[in-house]
């Protein structure tokens, strides 16, 4: 039997030396290689290839001289023994290096590092062949792979630990602004880049102490190329930064300036979810009660989660939302007499205490839920944003950019979301069992 395949090699494997030579006795083996590799296995045409090879298979393929049978090679197709293996060649170009465009340019390797990193050190003349030729052979340096050597230089060995930067900024004229949410987006961020060999640091940004240009000059200086950019109350603009150094990702639902890829809580879908568990504890009057900037920050999500499932939940009444600039008693109370919702959703538990003063028993007459839990002054059931998992999830989108050795702004920023997760509490009526 024979197997027919594409030609891609005229070299016979005889499956223990892999040299090419073809099989034979071991004595006649050495003194037979010339003969053989002067006699090229020959070429049939025609009638002349079918008679060929009907003799091959008629006459039980003998060995010419002591040796294995030769492949019987046709144009673009070789007639090979089964089990005999043919070796294919595979070459491939290795990738252009600091050294081997030091050797191009006649120049040492130390001279074209210090150029392509930017150092100053090098003729501008010489450096801008320098970068000229690692573009044209298409060199690309890796700054994860840098500092890894460095940090091995310096420490002289040891477990490697890169930096990775969370960068935040005191808004004076917000309260709280680095309060738990902050810190619980820190702990994940840090307990997951822990795991993955790096140190998460924070810096703070402030008009006084630590300005914009002052940070890009300290990530540069210690060769940070990972940042982990925390939430801003009003619209982020980080653009003065040199993003061509960093690979970056926010921690909320969207920043333009720049573009970066972000990790938030799934807020549509978690308002979903806890109006689905409200409707199946019997609830069909809920309502929403929220901050118009709060909802703004999500672009809309919530009260977009909260107006789909009054619409396409049947049994489910249209209770108004309730949207202020700031929290106002007065306002809730007002709303709350006018529409009778039989639950309440919102950030503040404080609310717990409004709807009493309008005469409501929670959890006996109506029910109350906070979107985020972190906040809660009371006990209460509601949403786990979970921010510690966000945090961590984070972190690990901005080491595989590293690993990928992907800088600057992306071309195509992605969101991704995790959503909240429902935790119970004494304000809600318990879910009835089937």
């Amino acid at each position: 039997m024979f197997d027919v395949d594409f030609f891609e090699t005229g070299e016979v494997d005889d499956g223990a030396g892999g040299d090419g030579r073809t099989a034979g006795k071991p004595e006649e083996a050495a003194g037979q290689e010339s003969e053989q590799r002067a006699e090229p296995a020959p070429v049939l045409r025609g009638k002349d290839a079918h008679a060929g090879n009907d003799a091959a298979m008629d006459g039980g393929c003998k060995a010419d001289d002591g040796n294995a049978l030769r492949a019987l090679r046709i144009p673009e197709l070789a007639i090979e023994p089964v089990g005999v293996a043919v070796k294919r060649t595979v070459t491939s170009t290795p990738a252009p290096t600091v050294r081997s465009i030091a050797r191009s340019l006649g120049l040492s390797h130390t001279t074209v590092s210090d150029a392509l990193r930017g150092k100053g050190r090098v003729d501008p003349a010489t450096e801008d062949r320098i970068r000229k030729a690692a573009q044209e052979v298409g060199y690309k340096r890796n700054p994860l792979a840098a500092a890894v050597m460095s940090e091995l230089r310096r420490s002289r060995g040891g477990t490697f630990r890169g930096v990775l930067a969370a960068v935040d900024i005191i808004e004076p004229d917000r309260r709280d602004p680095h309060g738990v949410f902050h810190q619980e987006l820190l702990r994940g961020g840090r307990e997951r880049a822990s795991e993955l060999g790096f140190k998460l640091e924070e810096f703070v940004l402030n008009a006084a102490a630590m300005t914009l240009p002052r940070l890009d000059g300290i990530l540069k200086s210690r060769g940070i190329h990972g940042v982990l950019v925390l939430p801003s109350w009003y619209a982020p603009d980080w653009s003065a930064l040199d993003w061509s150094h960093y690979a970056g990702v926010y921690t909320d639902t969207i920043i333009e300036r720049p573009a970066l890829h972000c990790v938030c809580c799934n807020h549509y879908r978690s308002m979903i979810g806890v109006l689905a568990q409200l409707a199946e504890r019997g609830y069909r009057r809920p309502g929403f009660f929220v901050e118009t900037g709060r909802d703004e920050r999500t672009q809309h999500r919530f009260s977009a989660g909260f107006r789909s499932f009054q619409e396409t939940r049947p049994g489910i009444e249209k209770i108004p939302m309730l949207m202020t600039p700031t929290k106002n008693q007065a306002e809730f109370a007002a709303w709350f007499r006018k529409h009778k919702p039989d639950v309440v959703l919102s950030h503040f538990t404080e609310v717990i205490d409004w709807m009493e003063a309008c005469g409501a028993r929670v959890p006996q007459t109506h029910g109350f839920v906070s979107l985020n839990l972190l906040y809660k002054t009371r006990a209460c059931a509601g949403l786990d944003q979970q921010p510690k998992e966000l945090g961590a999830r984070a972190v690990e989108l901005l080491i595989a950019q590293l690993q990928r050795n992907e800088l600057g702004v992306p071309a195509w920023p992605t969101t991704t979301t995790v959503p909240a997760r429902w935790v119970e509490g004494p304000t809600v009526r318990p879910q009835t069992r089937a």
